[in-house]
């Protein structure tokens, strides 16, 4: 399943047909994952779940595929992230294997907003505060009151809800 992550499962049973009822509940670089809710008894169902470090389980998941290739591996999968925090020294030098062009903002934003995706809005707000979450609020206030949206950004900020607009100016305005 997941590589270093104890499962807990307290997932009940639900009546047959009564649908998705269930979360998997991890906390950000975490090591322990909760099965949690109902689902629908009879035959097989799956779930979307959080997953703890995605660029972790990447890397797992990479290395495994190299193995699998023949491919001899030194050292264990890990990421930037796990390096900084362990003390150690981050290559500066690497290969780039793939470049991925990502989605355009405006759709990202339609789709972080309409299906409430935590992971996307995390990230869009680390890359509004320079790569840490923290940073990301900081921006947004000070463009609120930039551009004296008071009222706006006080909703955004407590409802956690922003037309697409918003977000865009946003994101514009603390990288420039």
């Amino acid at each position: 399943m997941l590589p270093g992550v104890e499962i807990h499962n307290e997932m009940l049973t639900g009546s047959s047909g009564s649908g998705d009822q269930g979360y998997v509940y991890a906390v950000a670089y975490g090591n322990v994952a909760f099965l949690r809710g109902s689902i629908p008894a009879g035959g097989a169902f799956s779930i979307k779940g959080a997953i703890p470090d995605p660029a972790l389980l990447c890397a797992q998941m990479f290395e495994r595929y190299l193995k699998k290739q023949g491919v001899r591996v030194i050292g264990a999968a890990t990421t930037v992230r796990k390096i900084r925090a362990e003390g150690g020294a981050v290559p500066t030098e690497g290969q780039s294997l793939h470049t991925h062009e990502s989605k355009r903002l405006r759709e990202l934003l339609r789709r972080m907003n309409h299906k409430s995706v935590n992971l996307l809005a995390e990230a869009i707000l680390r890359r509004a505060g320079g790569g840490s979450t923290k940073g990301g609020w900081k921006p947004r206030k000070r463009y609120f009151k930039s551009i004296r949206f008071l009222p706006v950004a006080l909703s955004c900020m407590t409802a956690r809800a922003c037309r697409a607009a918003i977000w865009t100016h946003l994101i514009k305005w603390s990288i420039s």
